[in-house]
């Protein structure tokens, strides 16, 4: 479809009283399957060298930005260093300095640049693309926000960030959400500017074409942006799974041998899954759940019998394991009423054994 007398560039404000502005057609093209549209691209390369439209401006934009700087933070579990693609005046760097210790923007507009480097950031200037590379350094996180809806290769683009990126390093892509304004016939969304307006299911299409695992994938800011969380492709983790199972078995059953009188909270898959590896198994008194079609049954190949939790009282264990690695918070509050004087125990998301009361 067409769509007529648009601005010709939305960043552009007039310096004086009715300068004439010319207007321009967008030829707008769906792609179906994905819900994304493709729009004619009116805009050269150069016209980001003097790019200055930014929402630095607004605190609720500010509350985002810290929000996301600290998801970024604590999916990859405490990384070092993160670099921005497009990264403007430097705001988002801002929430990142308190985090990470090695920050890098890349930034086409030399405005931009300018007023980032006086918060003391290192700022790249240029364009990211899989045929040439801006650094060597190597990051464990990466974001970009509001830009892939500009670009004529964001495959490519991609393709070039992934380069920059550690094996494990974690990612937000933030654009505008296009379904939206699509489906709600926001025409106002359109115009020169952005080439593509994505969808969840382009975005995942992205990130699937250059081998990146999705995260997740949601609507943020009042539905107005699609926020994309990437984890770089990690495939040979599967390889780890047989080495991380013996060290963290070998753990337990150490763990065990130091302990007495022991319970275990949680009679589900996990549980199962993590006790049939055990030597020292019978070191637990008794396995706690909360489902009444669970009682008075044992662990298979065990003794060990499976209780209500109103038992922890009647045992006044030393210890209890939490193996309901989903609902370790109420959990534990269940175990502090009944038995407020046991050390509670559970197995964190680096698959090691931590005290958590």
């Amino acid at each position: 479809m067409k769509l007529t007398k648009v601005p010709h560039c939305v960043s552009f404000l007039a310096m004086e009283r009715d300068f004439s502005a010319p207007l321009k057609t967008l030829d707008l093209t769906i792609k179906p399957k994905k819900f994304h549209v493709k729009c004619t691209n009116h805009v050269t390369l150069d016209y980001y060298e003097n790019y200055v439209m930014t929402t630095t401006y607004s605190q609720t934009m500010q509350d985002l930005q810290k929000e996301q700087a600290s998801k970024l933070f604590n999916y990859y579990g405490h990384p070092q260093s993160i670099v921005e693609i497009g990264c403007g005046d430097g705001s988002f760097l801002k929430h990142c300095h308190p985090l990470f210790k090695s920050i890098v923007g890349i930034e086409p507009s030399k405005q931009f640049i300018a007023e980032a480097k006086k918060s003391g950031f290192n700022i790249i200037h240029g364009y990211v693309s899989s045929k040439k590379l801006l650094t060597s350094q190597k990051f464990d996180c990466f974001v970009t926000r509001q830009v892939f809806e500009h670009l004529e290769d964001p495959v490519d683009v991609l393709k070039g960030i992934k380069k920059m990126l550690e094996p494990k390093a974690v990612g937000l892509i933030e654009v505008p959400n296009g379904y939206r304004a699509m489906r709600m016939g926001r025409f106002y969304e359109f115009f020169p500017d952005h080439i593509h307006y994505y969808s969840v299911n382009s975005l995942v299409d992205l990130a699937t074409k250059t081998n990146f695992n999705v995260i997740s994938c949601n609507e943020a800011f009042g539905g107005d942006y699609l926020e994309l969380w990437l984890r770089n492709g990690d495939n040979d983790r599967l390889n780890t799974i047989g080495t991380t199972r013996n060290a963290l078995c070998k753990a337990i059953d150490d763990f065990l041998g130091q302990h007495k009188e022991i319970i275990v909270f949680g009679a589900g898959a996990k549980t199962l899954c993590i006790l049939a590896n055990l030597s020292n198994i019978n070191q637990i008194q008794c396995v706690v759940d909360d489902d009444p079609h669970k009682w008075g049954r044992f662990i298979p190949n065990t003794s060990i019998p499976i209780t209500a939790r109103k038992s922890l009282a009647d045992y006044e264990p030393e210890v209890v394991f939490i193996m309901s690695l989903s609902y370790v918070e109420e959990v534990t509050k269940k175990i502090k009423v009944l038995t407020p004087k046991a050390k509670v125990f559970t197995i964190n998301e680096n698959n090691q054994i931590v005290q958590i009361r």
